[in-house]
């Protein structure tokens, strides 16, 4: 969140229920001179009631969360802004179609699938990686994930 706050010279709204993660995302933004607001448990309530302004982009990474937080209302009412999802289909096969179908009359969609924790250490090329062996890239990078993950992308229409 913090990295794209710099990169688009944003106000940041995050949640997390983890104390030391809201920490570390108030500290990041501290070093980045970006502008945060922070919470804990983000319900479908305190979604739609962010001062997103005319236009947003929603990143969405919440373990599992995302059925519960998102509805074909929710949708609706946030049509004017842009979501980034992450899908936990290990989680619930359906998550991944669900989320689909909730935006389908308000969005244009998209699927991005993620790479394999093993493929990214054979061809991600990070200069902070540079001379560590194969087996260092691969723990460096590895997400530890039980299977490759699908980020479902909603563009506005409006």
């Amino acid at each position: 969140s913090i990295g794209l706050g710099r990169l688009y010279s944003a106000d940041v709204f995050a949640f997390d229920t983890s104390r030391s993660a809201q920490e570390s995302c108030s500290n990041m933004a501290a070093l980045n001179d970006v502008n945060l607001t922070i919470g804990g448990l983000c319900t479908t309530e305190t979604l739609l009631q962010l001062p997103l302004g005319k236009r947003a982009i929603i990143l969405i990474d919440c373990e599992g969360y995302e059925l519960e937080l998102l509805s074909q209302k929710v949708a609706e009412d946030l049509k004017y802004h842009d979501f980034v999802i992450e899908c936990h289909d290990f989680k619930n096969i359906t998550t991944s179609a669900q989320i689909l179908s909730c935006f389908i009359e308000t969005h244009d969609l998209s699927e991005v699938l993620s790479t394999d924790d093993i493929q990214k250490a054979y061809s991600y090329e990070v200069s902070e990686l540079e001379g560590f062996s194969l087996d260092d890239k691969y723990f460096y990078l590895s997400e530890s994930r039980p299977t490759i993950m699908k980020w479902v992308i909603a563009k506005s229409r409006n």
